[in-house]
C-alpha cells in the first residue's frame, strides 16, 4: 500500500511542477510580448541581477542552469520548487514594502513595476532551469529567450532607468546598500549578455 501510495504522491507532484511552469513560463511569455523592448531589456537586468546574487553563488543552481543534462529530473524539480518557495516569501513581504512606499508617496505608474520586473527576472531562471525538467515548455522558453536577446540593443536605457530607481532609494534611505550591489554599468551588461544552451543551441 505505502509503495502505491509514494507512486501517487510522485505523479501528483510531478503533474503539480508542470503545470506550475507551464503557468509561469505562459505568463512570462505574454508580458514580454506585450510590453516594449526597453521593458524587456530591464527585465533581462533585474534577471542579471538576481543570477549574480543567488544563482553563481550555489554550485547546484548553476549546474542546474548550464549542466541540466548531467542533473536527474527529480533534482531539478526540487530546485524549482526551491526558487518557488523563495518566490513566494517574497510576494508575502510585498504588503510590508507596499505600506512603506505609500506611506512614503512613492508610486510607480509604470506597466510593469519594479516589483514585477524583479520577480520576472527570477521567473526567467526559473522557467529556464524548468524547460531541463519537462520538455512540454521548450519552445515557449526558447521564445522569451528569443525576445530577451532581441531587446538587448536597448540595455543602454534600461539600465540608467533602472539606476534612477536606486538612487531615489537611496535618498530616502542613505544607510540601505545600493540595490543592485556594487556592480558597474559595464558588469551590468556583461551579465545581461549571459544566454543558456537552449538558446546558444538553436
Amino acid at each position: 500500500m505505502k509503495a502505491i501510495n509514494d507512486v501517487v504522491f510522485k505523479w501528483l507532484r510531478h503533474r503539480k511542477r508542470v503545470k506550475d511552469l507551464k503557468a509561469k513560463t505562459g505568463h512570462l511569455l505574454d508580458i514580454l510580448e506585450r510590453n516594449d523592448r526597453v521593458t524587456r531589456a530591464m527585465i533581462l537586468a533585474m534577471s542579471a541581477v538576481f543570477r549574480a546574487r543567488v544563482i553563481d553563488r550555489s554550485s547546484q543552481l548553476s549546474k542546474a542552469l548550464n549542466y541540466s543534462d548531467k542533473m536527474s529530473k527529480e533534482r531539478i524539480g526540487l530546485i524549482f520548487e526551491l526558487l518557488l518557495a523563495i518566490q513566494s516569501k517574497m510576494i508575502q513581504e510585498k504588503s510590508a514594502l507596499d505600506q512603506k512606499l505609500e506611506a512614503l508617496e512613492i508610486k510607480e505608474n509604470a506597466s510593469v513595476t519594479h516589483w514585477d520586473k524583479s520577480l520576472l527576472g527570477m521567473d526567467i531562471w526559473m522557467v529556464t532551469i524548468g524547460s531541463g525538467y519537462t520538455s512540454r515548455i521548450g519552445s515557449k522558453v526558447l521564445k522569451v529567450w528569443t525576445l530577451l536577446d532581441d531587446a538587448s540593443n536597448e540595455l543602454d536605457q534600461a539600465i540608467p532607468l533602472l539606476r534612477e530607481l536606486e538612487d531615489t532609494v537611496n535618498d530616502l534611505s542613505p544607510a540601505t546598500a545600493d540595490m543592485y550591489g556594487s556592480l558597474t554599468d559595464d558588469q551590468w551588461v556583461s551579465l545581461c549578455a549571459y544566454r543558456p544552451g537552449l538558446f546558444k543551441g538553436r
